[in-house]
């Protein structure tokens, strides 16, 4: 279940609004940010339209987004740990079945 917070819901949106608005692009990175743009099909700034949406944005509309797109999917968990310090009966029976990789699965040598 997704926690809901309608403080730490406005907190984050605040830090947020805050970073795009203080975020400054120069040099270079107008370029960059244009040809990304143009790349992804916008022909606007698209932190101008995030900031200005996220200003409406609500919890209502995250638990609804979460409902439909998150909540019903199949997760994937990845641990990262030495074996002889994992209880895997445990990790199998809250969470399904563990697959075990080598460094040669996960780095290829």
């Amino acid at each position: 279940e997704m926690p809901e917070s309608e403080t730490a819901f406005e907190l984050a949106k605040a830090n947020a609004l805050t970073n795009i608005a203080t975020s400054r692009k120069t040099k270079n990175k107008i370029l960059s940010a244009f040809i990304s743009n143009r790349r992804l099909g916008f022909n606007y700034d698209r932190q101008q339209f995030i900031y200005d949406n996220l200003k409406k944005l609500t919890l209502k509309d995250v638990i609804e987004f979460n409902q439909h797109y998150i909540k019903k999917q199949p997760k994937i968990y990845m641990l990262l740990a030495r074996e002889k310090d994992v209880d895997f009966d445990a990790i199998e029976k809250n969470f399904g079945p563990v697959k075990k990789l080598s460094l040669k699965d996960i780095f290829g040598y």
